[in-house]
């Protein structure tokens, strides 16, 4: 599971070197700031907040939900992901940061942040 996670990682930043990804949302905008650890660790709580509540943090996600390839064991996977991928627009050099949500029964099984701090 946590390879799976790092693969889906890996390609949301390629995608946002390549300029894809962008910040959108007017709920975004304060974003950065809700991915600091303190901020998820009093906000976002596994087995608890639900997608409405994350979307209410962050606005819509840039890539939601997907579909497991043929074959794979789906009672292992989340029912749904969602990714957000933000780059700050005082220092383009900087790099950004992106965050999956996973989702199981209606809330939060687990979530990653990877990237540049700014």
């Amino acid at each position: 599971m946590k390879n799976f996670l790092c693969i889906i990682l890996a390609a949301v930043l390629l995608c946002g070197c390549s300029g894809l990804f962008t910040e959108h949302h007017s709920a975004q905008a304060g974003a950065i700031d809700q991915m600091s650890p303190e901020w998820l660790k009093g906000n976002i709580i596994v087995g608890k907040t639900t997608p409405a509540e994350v979307r209410t943090f962050f606005g819509q996600p840039v890539i939601k939900d997907f579909s497991p390839a043929a074959g794979v064991d789906r009672a292992r996977l989340p029912d749904a992901m969602w990714i957000y991928s933000l780059r700050s627009k005082d220092s383009p050099g900087q790099g950004g940061k992106s965050i999956v949500f996973s989702f199981k029964n209606g809330t939060v099984s687990d979530y990653s942040v990877s990237g540049r701090s700014f």
